[in-house]
Formats: structure tokens, sequence, C-alpha cells
């Protein structure tokens, strides 16, 4: 999601603002982008390791 739609939702006067505050989870979803990009370069299903990273963290 756009982060501009994201700090308007929030109330937030700048985006810098929301991603400043929620830089952990921009990161977060990052690794998981990471991880399935090098899952299809292995030939893996995507699927599996999105399931098993979500149980990792949650």
């Amino acid at each position: 999601m756009p982060v501009h739609v994201v700090a308007e939702r929030l109330g937030h006067a700048d985006p810098a603002i929301t991603l400043r505050v929620y830089a952990h989870v921009i990161r977060q979803h990052a690794d998981e982008a990471a991880n399935t990009f090098a899952a299809a370069g292995d030939g893996n299903d995507q699927t599996d390791i999105s399931e098993s990273h979500r149980g990792a963290t949650e």
C-alpha cells in the first residue's frame, strides 16, 4: 500500500512521519519479499516459504 495513503488514513500530515514510525514493518515486508524471490529462484513453492515464515514470526 502506498505510504501516502497510509499516512492520510492515520492522520499523519507528512508520509515521512509514517515511515519513521513504521519502519520496522517495512523492513519485515522487505525480508519476506527477499525470501519469496529466493524460493522462486531455487524452484521452491512460494506458499510453503510464506507459511513457514509466518509461523516463525507470529
